[in-house]
């Protein structure tokens, strides 16, 4: 079973973001899973998913069978400020500078928010550029696999093919899909003029005043923006009805990011033991870059129970031979426990009735 989560794909309104938060996509998944009359379901969750998955599970756990992740992410500031701040930018310093380079210098120190305000721009070229570099970055750290060297020749860069160790010979896959590309290449259509402000959740200082403290910006006289223009950025995007544009993902994207993915009340590593009972299978790419190995093995320290499988030089694609294989076979395995699980379903009227029948039996003798 797969959906489209409010405000993208074929859900509608499409970039809606009104009441578009964690707990109102929980609410959309057990109402699909009540519309499908499905009692237990085995889920699966990648990336943003793995936080929603454990989200849906910790307020639904009698109603999940078991649970697959892939790409371990909980939305902690940390991993946020780790995409969106110093941490990434490290490993991939020319996508850093090309990805804030969009921004004024003095927005640089959050560019979540930067972003957040060019991506609702009644301007449709402002918010075609603003999906288009999102979406670019997202790509360069988690999706990127060119074989090329990259050559700094004193005036600017260039690609070269990197020649390979002797004897060693390179496999040359073909690259992943890049994740909606159509989306980010979209230009959005017109926004409302006129919209209600209503009071939405309160946004944390941290994330107001910028997820890096490592400042990205060389400006000394505006170290951040302008708090009220922020604020009200905010709450416009708290508002925002969407339109029929179908850049939806860098939008979405920025919207959750900036708001913690409104779990910043509810860690969920600190309800973690509401889904201990649940089977559960992680796979994590040891070279993935937009989810740092670190989350999943901190998840599984809280959750012991739970396989975790770390996979050898495989980064964040769920198209990755090497992850797609694992997570394919956890979803093997976990089909076999439903399997069993049905036997014992079914077999235990049985079980009951032969024993009820002995019990009969007995009583003649007596």
């Amino acid at each position: 079973i797969l959906l489209d989560q409010r405000g993208c794909g074929r859900s509608t309104p499409s970039n809606c973001l009104v009441n578009n938060n964690t707990t109102a996509l929980v609410s959309d998944l057990d109402a699909l899973r009540r519309h499908l009359g499905i009692q237990q379901w085995l889920m699966l969750g990648g990336s943003w998913g793995v936080a929603l998955t454990l989200a849906y599970a910790q307020q639904h756990p009698a109603d999940v069978l078991g649970i697959v992740l892939r790409g371990v992410c909980l939305m902690r500031p940390s991993e946020i400020q780790w995409m969106y701040g110093v941490g990434a930018a490290a490993l991939k310093p020319l996508a850093w500078e090309r990805f804030i380079g969009l921004l004024e210098p003095y927005e640089r120190a959050n560019p979540v928010l930067g972003y957040y305000k060019r991506l609702l721009s009644r301007e449709a070229a402002v918010r075609q550029e603003a999906a288009k570099s999102w979406m670019a970055w997202e790509c360069a750290v988690g999706f990127s696999r060119s074989p090329d060297m990259l050559v700094w020749e004193g005036q600017q860069w260039a690609a070269q093919q990197a020649p390979a160790a002797a004897g060693q010979q390179h496999e040359l896959l073909p690259p992943p899909p890049a994740p909606s590309t159509a989306a980010a290449l979209a230009v959005a259509a017109g926004i409302d003029g006129c919209w209600q402000l209503q009071r939405g959740p309160v946004v944390p200082a941290a994330v107001m005043a910028g997820l890096s403290s490592g400042s990205c910006s060389n400006s000394s006289n505006s170290s951040s923006i302008n708090s009220n223009s922020s604020s009200y950025c905010i709450w416009r995007g708290l508002n925002h009805r969407g339109c029929d544009s179908s850049a939806a993902q860098a939008l979405l994207e920025c919207h959750y990011s900036l708001h913690g993915a409104f779990l910043l009340e509810y860690p969920l590593l600190d309800h973690i033991n509401r889904v201990r009972h649940i089977p559960c299978i992680a796979v994590q790419g040891q070279m993935d870059f937009v989810c740092p190995p670190i989350t999943a093995v901190e998840l599984s320290k809280a959750w012991p129970e739970m396989e975790l499988r770390l996979v050898p030089n495989a980064g964040h694609s769920m198209y990755d031979p090497a992850i797609m294989h694992e997570v394919v076979c956890a979803t093997d395995r976990m089909r076999e426990l439903e399997a069993e699980q049905q036997w014992q379903r079914k077999s235990a009227p049985v079980a009951v009735a032969a024993i009820a029948a002995r019990a009969r039996r007995v009583q003649r003798l007596k």
